[in-house]
């Protein structure tokens, strides 16, 4: 239902944390 969604933003934040610690 609304889960997909909640996981893919979930995804795109983790995704977006780790491209900033990689700096």
């Amino acid at each position: 239902i609304g889960l997909t969604i909640y996981q893919e933003r979930v995804t795109e934040a983790e995704t977006m944390v780790l491209k900033a610690l990689n700096f």
